[in-house]
């Protein structure tokens, strides 16, 4: 400042002026690109909790050592200024800074001159107030741009968890319950994730965990009711074998009835032979019941078809029996029961996997909203402090200003001092402002490009620093750091869920194929035993051929049997009646009348009665057998009926059975190709937007670029203070020359109107108490030795002038 106490004209203040406003605008413009102009190693490929000092100093460094350098610097040489100019005491000053020399400087004593300077000093508080108000525009900007960034970031967490389980859940989670409250509040897991809606992935997970109960708690049924088929084919075998025995009888019963009917013919025959005239009185031999040869060959007939059935059965028996006790009841229920213990407990595992990696998200969405609150607290709190500390600054300046124009000192002093106190501050502010937008620079590194593409530096520190982090998915755990790339950068489609997302699906569209964790959702090494053998047995289990062969039997057998026919409708009452009737006649006196005249004997007529006795007798026998024959033949037809119902029930029951175990198996593999679609349904989308909407945009981009643009406004106003502080330091001494040439003119009008004495004049105005007149004598001959001497008015002219311009 030293120079303008030199200018000889406000042309030359004015010229040094517009300099100043280059040297502003120019201070200004690199301040703003102090960012993206310098060079910094940022170790993108080193987790940050490695970084060396190395890139912090170099960010150090270019910020001014945070602003604390340049604090240092500026305050060293402002608290240097004021000493050198008495703000500090007048003990100070030295050299051409001493009052006494500085007050010789024409820059006090010309009106148009000091107008410079006040021109000077007011542009630099109007720079200053407009850098201000910059500053605080772009500093309030930051602060909404973060409020928007923690907005977005949450929305994001709340839409994964949405995609996890939109409804009640979701909601609950909000409102600050915890998963297992949740889950005791809906009576379980699955009974919490019924309440997500159709588009998530909870749904999924509880619709494979009930098709895995649908597919496998009915095998194991099916397996169990099918032991019963393996006893009740038995029991028809057995049945068969009653049949065989049933036969066996009806063809003794017809070989009993064959014989009885010979001796009843025989005894008719030797009674109509004798000499007793028993026309009328007997029954007729040829209508005597007698087995014909159909009766004779049916039960054999059936007895062959019975046997025949008997093998078929009992080969299907000895087929299917130890598939259904061993390959089924054994085997194959305990490779399914495995099967769906551990689909169960995969399903049970992921659906808890979903609960809990919700409530993280969820703790995650509080620890944002805490950092949201606190970011909007100290930002309130920084913002009141930058407001105070800049308007002291402009207050400070305005106090100079004002100082100046009303020629008092301590307006001067106090505004010099108050910006003294603050501009350390106002660098502090700057350094961080500048340190933030170097660091988000580096971190982003977009280079005006804000995309997912553009901030790649971005892309590899997030992937660097996420280590050995895993995704834990199933039993297994998956590093994230080789999907990171992909994941930040997947497409979006529709809304983002899984209904809009299941027709675009893609392998780079979804988290499940970029984190390689499609094994977790491949339930094929679980399912194939179960398939393979109920497949198998499945084939096994038909006994139709043997069935259609037993039943052919059967009704062959029932066919022979059923003609048989031995005096089914033969009334033996009516020839028990004629034989007792006869034999009481010949054994009473009216025995002879029953022979012919003179032709009866006793002897005859004893054998004769019996013959009646032992028909008799024979004909309740044969009735008595055709009884038993025509039970055994209705026994016999009836059984047939039912074994030939039941062996073609077995055979349905077989069939069905089998059908339902290939049902089965439709099923496993319907579950396994459901399952492993997962990957289709699990879009990574909202990662990819959540990415590009908080990190690009709203911190790489908005940010960002309002923390730079604090950066130029805080340069400015700086650049207004302490040019303005500078100046009207030095001004400080004008103000002491004016108010010496003020009490001099106020002394020089008292002497006017008091009655001196001659030569008292030259003493009032060379005494003490006037030193400023006495500096203005020196100043004024200090004028005059700068110039050659022409006339004696000229020294008078200047001395004249330059009082009259104070």
């Amino acid at each position: 400042m030293l120079f303008l106490l030199r200018l000889p004209s406000s042309a030359e203040v004015m010229t040094h002026r517009w300099m100043i406003f280059f040297l502003i605008l120019s201070a200004t413009n690199v301040a703003g690109n102090v960012a993206d102009d310098q060079n910094r190693d940022i170790p993108e490929n080193t987790m940050m909790k490695n970084w060396d000092d190395e890139y912090y100093n170099q960010v150090i460094v270019q910020s001014g050592g945070v602003g604390i350098g340049l604090a240092v610097i500026f305050s060293f040489f402002m608290l240097l200024h004021l000493a050198l100019w008495g703000y500090c005491g007048d003990w100070l000053r030295c050299g051409y800074f001493k009052y006494s020399q500085t007050s010789r400087s024409s820059l006090f004593y010309n009106t148009r001159n000091r107008w410079g300077v006040a021109v000077c000093g007011w542009v630099f508080f109007i720079v200053a107030l407009a850098g201000v108000i910059a500053a605080g525009v772009s500093h309030s900007a930051v602060y909404q741009e973060l409020d928007v960034t923690f907005t977005d970031a949450e929305n994001v967490l709340y839409n994964v968890n949405e995609l996890q389980c939109k409804g009640p859940v979701s909601e609950l989670l909000k409102e600050g319950k915890t998963i297992n409250e949740i889950k005791d509040m809906y009576g379980g897991l699955f009974e919490a994730l019924g309440t997500c809606d159709e588009a998530s992935i909870g749904t999924l997970i509880k619709r494979a965990r009930e098709g895995t109960d649908k597919v496998y708690l009915p095998t194991l049924g099916l397996i169990d009711q099918m032991q019963a088929l393996v006893p009740a084919l038995q029991k028809t075998i057995d049945g068969v074998e009653q049949m065989q025995a049933l036969a066996v009888g009806i063809n003794q019963t017809v070989a009993g009835m064959d014989k009885l009917n010979l001796a009843v013919v025989s005894d008719l025959t030797a009674l109509y032979a004798s000499n007793g005239n028993f026309d009328g009185l007997l029954p007729n031999v040829a209508d005597i019941p007698k087995p014909d040869a159909t009766d004779k060959t049916a039960s054999g007939i059936a007895l062959r078809e019975i046997t025949e059935a008997k093998l078929s059965l009992s080969s299907a028996n000895s087929r299917i029996a130890p598939v259904v006790a061993t390959d089924l009841g054994q085997s194959a229920k305990g490779t399914v029961g495995v099967a769906y213990k551990d689909i169960s407990t995969h399903a049970d595992k992921l659906a808890d996997q979903l609960m809990q990696n919700m409530g993280v998200i969820q703790e995650r969405v509080e620890e944002v909203d805490e950092y949201h609150e606190q970011a909007e607290h100290v930002g309130y709190i920084l913002k009141i402090v930058s407001s105070i500390l800049f308007a002291i600054a402009l207050a400070g300046l305005l106090s100079m200003l004002l100082g100046f124009h009303c020629v008092k000192q301590w307006p001067m002093m106090a505004g010099a001092y108050a910006i003294f106190a603050v501009t350390a501050w106002i660098f502090l502010f700057l350094g961080i402002a500048l340190a933030g937008s170097m660091l988000l620079y580096d971190a982003c590194g977009c280079e005006g490009d804000y995309s997912a593409d553009g901030c790649m530096t971005m892309r590899t520190l997030i992937a660097t620093n996420m280590g050995s982090k895993v995704a834990y998915i199933g039993e297994n755990e998956y590093p994230i750091k080789p999907a990171v790339d992909q994941l930040l950068t997947c497409p979006i489609f529709g809304d983002g869920r899984v209904l809009d997302y299941y027709p675009n699906y893609t392998p780079t569209s979804n988290y499940i194929d970029l984190l390689g964790a499609h094994q977790e959702f491949n339930l094929t090494d679980e399912s194939q035993g179960s398939m393979k053998q109920l497949s198998q047995s499945a084939s096994s289990l038909s006994m139709t051929s043997e069935a259609q062969s037993a039943s052919q039997n059967f009704r062959s057998a029932q066919a022979a049997i059923a003609q048989v026919d031995v005096g089914f409708e033969y009334n033996f009452s009516q020839d028990a009646g004629q034989y007792t009737f006869l034999f009481n006649e010949l054994a009473s006196n009216a025995a002879p009348s029953y022979y012919p005249a003179n032709s009866f004997t006793p002897a005859e007529n004893t054998q004769n009665l019996q013959r009646l006795g032992r028909l008799d007798v024979a004909n309740k026998m044969l009735e008595t057998t055709r009884n038993d024959l025509l039970q055994r033949k209705m026994l016999f037809l009836g059984t047939v009926d039912v074994l030939f119902n039941g062996t073609n029930e077995l055979d349905a029951k077989l069939s069905a059975s089998s059908a339902g175990l290939l049902t089965s198996v439709a099923g496993m593999q319907r579950l396994v190709d459901k399952v492993l679609e997962f990957n289709r349904e699990s879009p990574c989308g909202m990662i990819g937007d959540g990415y590009s909407t908080v990190v690009v945009n709203d911190v790489c981009q908005k940010t960002y670029l309002s923390i730079e643009d604090v950066v130029p406004g805080t340069v400015t106003a700086l650049v207004g203070i302490l040019c303005g502080f500078f100046l009207l330091v030095v001004m400080r001494d004008c103000v002491k020359v004016r108010q010496g040439v003020k009490s001099v003119r106020s002394s020089e009008r008292s002497s006017k109107d008091m009655p001196l004495e001659e030569g008292k004049v030259n003493s009032i105005a060379g005494s003490s108490r006037h030193p400023v007149e006495r500096q203005q004598s020196s100043m004024v001959g200090s004028i005059q030795a700068s110039r050659p001497a022409t006339r004696a008015g000229s020294a008078l002219t200047i001395q004249s002038g330059n009082i009259g311009n104070v």
